[in-house]
């Protein structure tokens, strides 16, 4: 047995047990409400970004590592306890698990930067 075989069979039983390091998220497939499934993922939040476009916003990433056996595709959406997030990127499989870049856009913040810079 190899390093690489032994990780891989530590994905599921270990990094991603939730009473180890994942937690329980909803995946909505096809982004459809409908279609809920309960999978377990491990989460990492980035710091948020403030988006100085022409509303005051907020932009949110994160990844998370899933099993690579779900079929995740970029019309996805996940809620992540109360946020709702949306599939940004799929990475390739990589033993025997997958990393999903998600991406959160919160249209408006209190105390946000000034929405125009110039003359009015």
């Amino acid at each position: 047995m190899t390093l690489k075989t032994t990780i891989a069979g530590h994905v599921s039983t270990v990094f991603l047990d939730t009473a180890h390091f994942a937690v329980t998220v909803q995946r909505y497939v096809g982004g459809v409400k409908g279609s809920v499934e309960n999978v377990s993922a491990l989460v990492t939040w980035d710091p948020t970004q403030t988006a100085y476009e022409r509303d005051r916003a907020t932009r949110r990433a994160s990844s998370m590592m899933l099993a690579s056996s779900q079929a995740v595709t970029t019309s996805d959406s996940f809620k992540i306890g109360n946020d709702l997030v949306q599939v940004e990127a799929v990475g390739p499989i990589q033993d025997g698990a997958v990393i999903v870049t998600l991406k959160q856009y919160l249209p408006q913040t209190k105390g946000g930067a000034p929405v125009r810079t110039g003359e009015l």
